[in-house]
């Protein structure tokens, strides 16, 4: 057939019980085969005449020729309509398997078990609609039944004027394996086109799925989530327990700059090692609160902030490596599983309960910055964010020989991976001393301070009161072991 229309109010119900000679793969469903012409549908659903008689459409399979589409070729669409219920509906081999839209009106389409496949540009396309509920279903075929690199898994855009509340406006995918085979797709969910007016940018969740295949091939935009500059807002995101096979090599977000993602929500999600990598660094994007939760992210993670942005960071496990940068608004930081911790934040900063940050104790003499070690030592160490927002350092340092050179005057340690900043009068933080743990080859009642920018100076008290202490205060058995900690990071 060329073009099928329901008519508003009306049903398409399938009632196969053996299968045909074209629908061999699949038995037990009605099917249509269609002649897939450039920019045709194959069954539309009109418009109907509002709740009373919504429209159903189940066990169909959609079929479109011939084998490589023609460019805008839709399997299925509904242009407009009040909470339309469609049940095990599959469609394959067109440009464009599923479309709902453009709309100026329609309200709601419920379905349940959607397969798609061979999706030469797009798996599903949201124009406009306010509302679309997809439950359950496959989207993608096995190994190389699928076209290589289609765009995405779902095109949100709007190319209509629409109403008040228009959409897309609430989308929610629950319960669907994602899988393109071999082929790829440059973006799973992509927002763009935007060439209409009104509506609102809402809330758009994606839960309980599983990503078998993203490969982020050829000349598309790469990353899990896009955008393109048409796109001013989108008001809340949520990822809720989804699963990958082969990890997020094109990063996360490859939001444009242009699109402010007001409000963001990751959670229980689990990834494999297969050079996963979430780059967030677009910060400006999320001005509101956000939160990665409960997540399983054995690559690495770099997480950007802005003024205006806040994030909850709280029980990730297995991350290989967290990098955490910029001036936040509000950063929480807690009870993570991490690698390794790069974190230059600023802000305001809470932290808890996180992996140590190794860092490498410098020895220098000569006052802070320091000249020459004079000395042949060994040394490591951690440093750690306090929940006040400032940090701790911990330091083992082993002297062997002397080395020569000018190792004269006061001596310090630097190589902090924070900066202290200058504190207030009364205020412990900078140049508050910490009793050293331990210490070999040294005179006693030795004391840590850290000053106020990354440098530790050890001091002990003489005749003449407090000193700092110099080259010749060590020998080649000398061990210090030291804590310091100060309450403002800078």
């Amino acid at each position: 057939m060329d073009a099928l229309t329901i008519p508003q109010g009306r049903c398409l119900r399938g009632s196969a019980t053996a299968p045909g000679n074209y629908n061999a793969g699949y038995a037990g469903t009605s099917w249509i085969k269609c002649v897939a012409v450039a920019n045709s549908t194959c069954v539309l659903s009109a418009a109907s005449d509002g709740s009373h008689s919504p429209g159903i459409i189940e066990r169909i399979t959609i079929v479109g020729s011939p084998s490589v589409p023609n460019s805008g070729a839709v399997g299925y669409q509904m242009t407009d309509g009040y909470n339309i219920t469609i049940r095990d509906l599959s469609v394959f081999n067109f440009d464009t398997c599923t479309k709902w839209g453009p709309t100026i009106a329609g309200i709601a389409a419920h379905v349940y078990n959607l397969n798609q496949g061979r999706c030469r540009t797009h798996y599903s396309v949201v124009d406009g609609f306010p509302e679309v509920y997809v439950y359950g279903g496959r989207w993608g075929m096995n190994n190389a039944g699928d076209f290589t690199n289609s765009d995405d898994f779902v095109l949100f855009t709007r190319t209509t004027v629409v109403g008040a509340g228009g959409g897309p406006n609430t989308v929610i995918l629950d319960g669907i394996q994602l899988n393109p085979g071999v082929g790829g797709v440059g973006c799973a969910f992509k927002w763009g086109g935007y060439t209409g007016s009104g509506g609102a940018q809402q809330v758009f969740k994606i839960t309980n799925s599983h990503v078998e295949y993203h490969t982020y091939t050829g000349s598309n935009a790469k990353g899990f989530f896009c955008s393109d500059n048409t796109v001013p807002t989108i008001r809340a995101l949520w990822i809720d327990n989804v699963d990958g096979d082969n990890g997020l090599t094109g990063g996360l977000f490859n939001f444009n700059s242009a699109t402010a993602l007001q409000e963001f929500h990751m959670k229980d999600t689990t990834w494999n090692c297969s050079g996963t990598s979430i780059d967030f660094s677009a910060s400006t994007s999320y001005g509101e609160a956000n939160f990665f939760t409960h997540n399983t992210w054995c690559g690495t993670v770099s997480w950007a902030g802005g003024s205006s942005t806040s994030l909850f960071l709280n029980q990730n496990t297995d991350i290989g490596k967290l990098t955490l940068s910029g001036t936040w608004g509000n950063l929480v930081n807690s009870d993570n599983m991490v690698g390794g911790l790069a974190d230059t934040a600023t802000g305001n900063i809470s932290a808890s309960g996180f992996g140590q940050i190794a860092w490498t104790p410098v020895v220098k003499f000569g006052g802070s910055g320091g000249s020459s070690t004079g000395w042949t030592y060994t040394s490591s160490g951690f440093a750690a964010r306090l929940p006040n927002g400032g940090f701790k350092l911990h330091g083992e340092i082993t002297f062997s020989a002397k080395a020569g050179g000018a190792a004269t005057g006061s001596f310090n340690v630097s190589g902090s991976p924070y900066l202290c900043s200058t504190s207030g009068v009364g205020d412990p933080g900078g140049g508050t001393p910490m009793v050293l743990l331990n210490m070999s080859g040294l005179v006693s009642s030795v004391q840590a301070q850290m000053l106020s920018d990354s440098t530790v100076v050890l001091t002990q008290y003489a005749s003449v009161g407090q000193v700092v202490l110099t080259d010749a205060n060590f020998t080649t058995s000398s061990q210090i072991q030291f804590d310091v900690e100060c309450n403002k990071a800078q």
